[in-house]
C-alpha cells in the first residue's frame, strides 16, 4: 500500500457501510458444501422420515451459523488469532459436513464429533476474544452455554442411538434458550454492538447459498447423461424460473423490507434481528433447501421422459413452509396487516395444494411454471409498487 493509499483509508469514516469481509465469506463457502450434502440427502428420497432427519441435522448447523455470524458482526477483529481461530472452527465443521451422509444412514458418530469441535473451538475464541473487555468472569459465564453443548456433542459421539439424539436436543436447546429468552443485551453480542444492515447482508447471502444449490442440482442433472432432450430441459427451465421467482420476492420483499425496518425501527434492532433472522429464517432457508433437492430430483427424474411426483409434492412442500413462515414473520414484525398477507398467501396456497394433488398427472415442468406465476402474480400489485416507488 503506497502512503496515498494509506492516508485515503485512514481519512475513510468511521461509520462506512460494512460488508462481509474475505473470512466471513470463506466461512460461508464452506456452507455451501454443507448445503450441498443436506440437499443431495433428500434427492431421489423425498419421505417424510427423510425430510425430518435432514431437517434435524440442518437445525444445529444453522443456529452455529446464526452465532458465528454474531460473533462476527460484533467481535471480528482481522488478527492472526482472530483468523486462526475461525478457521479452527471450520475445521471442525468440515469433519461435521463430512458426517452429514453416515448420519441420515444411521451412524451419526462423525457429525456429532465435528459439532463438538466446532463449538468448543468457539468457545475459547469467544473468551480469548472479549475477556480483556468484559472480564474473565463474564467471558466465562457467557460462554458456558456453548462449553456445555460442545461437551454433550462430543459425548454423544459416542453414544448410541437413538440416545445420543436427546443428547442433541439438549445440547440445541443450550444455546438457543438463551436467545429465546434474552429481551434487550444478550449473552451473546451487546446490543449497541449489532451492525443490522451487515446481518441483513449475511443472512442474504446464506439465502443465495441454498438458492446456489437448486442452480447446481439442475446443472448436474442436465450434465449427468452427457446429452439431454427436450423434456429434461424444458423441466430444467421450468424449474429455474421458479428458482428466479422465489429469489425476486425474497430479496424485493425481505431482505428490502429488513433493511427498511432496521432504519425506522432503530431501537429495536437486537429483537428485530432475533426474531425476523435468527428464528424467522430457520424455515425459510431450510424450504429453500428443501425446494432445490426437490427440482434437481425432478430435472434428473426426465432425463428419460419420466416424472417423479414426489419431487413436485417435495417442492410445493418446501414452498408451503417457505410461504408460511414469511407470513408469520410479517404479521409477528408488524410488516404487513392480516388482510395484506391473506391476499397474496390464500392464492398460492391454493395453488400449491392443487398441483400436490394432481403430481401424479401434472408434468413437472408445468407444474414450476405455474407455481413461479402465480407466486409473481399475487405479488404483483407490491412489485409495480415498487418499481414505481
Amino acid at each position: 500500500m503506497t502512503a496515498d493509499q494509506s492516508a485515503a483509508a485512514e481519512a475513510e469514516p468511521a461509520d462506512a457501510e460494512r460488508h462481509a469481509s474475505w473470512l466471513e465469506l470463506f466461512f460461508d463457502l464452506l456452507f455451501v458444501a454443507i448445503v450441498a450434502q443436506l440437499a443431495h440427502g433428500l434427492v431421489g428420497h423425498a419421505t417424510v422420515g427423510r425430510v425430518l432427519a435432514v431437517a434435524g441435522l440442518f437445525c444445529p448447523l444453522w443456529w452455529f451459523w446464526v452465532s458465528f455470524s454474531y460473533f462476527s458482526d460484533a467481535e471480528e477483529r482481522d488478527t492472526p488469532a482472530h483468523r486462526i481461530g475461525v478457521l479452527a472452527m471450520m475445521a471442525g465443521l468440515v469433519v461435521c459436513g463430512g458426517g452429514i451422509a453416515g448420519a441420515l444412514h444411521g451412524d451419526p458418530a462423525l457429525f456429532a464429533l465435528g459439532s463438538g469441535l466446532a463449538r468448543l473451538t468457539r468457545t475459547v475464541q469467544w473468551v480469548l476474544t472479549v475477556r480483556s473487555r468484559v472480564g474473565r468472569r463474564t467471558a466465562l459465564r457467557t460462554a458456558a452455554p456453548y462449553l456445555a453443548s460442545g461437551t454433550l456433542w462430543l459425548v454423544s459421539a459416542a453414544t448410541p442411538t437413538p440416545a445420543c439424539y436427546l443428547l442433541w436436543s439438549a445440547a440445541l436447546l443450550l444455546e438457543v434458550v438463551p436467545a429465546l429468552l434474552a429481551a434487550t443485551a444478550t449473552t451473546g453480542p451487546a446490543r449497541d454492538a449489532i451492525d443490522g444492515p451487515h446481518l441483513v447482508e449475511r443472512f442474504g447471502l446464506f439465502v443465495i447459498i441454498a438458492l446456489g444449490e437448486g442452480i447446481a442440482q439442475i446443472v448436474a442433472a442436465l450434465g449427468v447423461a452427457g446429452h439431454a432432450h427436450a423434456p429434461e430441459v424444458l423441466t430444467a427451465l421450468a424449474a429455474f424460473v421458479l428458482l428466479c421467482a422465489v429469489w425476486w420476492l425474497y430479496f424485493d420483499f425481505g431482505n428490502a423490507a429488513a433493511l427498511t425496518m432496521l432504519q425506522a425501527r432503530s431501537d429495536e434492532v437486537w429483537p428485530l434481528i432475533r426474531n425476523g433472522f435468527a428464528f424467522g429464517h430457520v424455515l425459510l432457508v431450510g424450504g429453500i433447501v428443501a425446494l432445490s433437492a426437490g427440482v434437481g430430483t425432478a430435472v434428473a427424474a426426465a432425463q428419460d421422459g419420466s416424472a417423479d411426483p414426489d419431487a413436485v409434492r417435495l417442492v410445493c412442500g418446501s414452498l408451503l413452509v417457505y410461504l408460511l413462515n414469511n407470513s408469520a414473520v410479517g404479521l409477528l414484525l408488524r410488516l404487513t396487516s392480516a388482510a395484506g398477507t391473506a391476499a397474496w398467501l390464500l392464492p398460492d396456497v391454493a395453488v400449491l395444494a392443487g398441483v400436490w394433488a394432481a403430481a401424479d398427472r401434472l408434468a413437472p415442468g408445468w407444474a414450476f411454471l405455474l407455481i413461479a406465476v402465480v407466486l409473481l402474480l399475487t405479488s404483483l400489485p407490491s412489485i409495480l409498487r415498487r418499481l414505481r416507488g
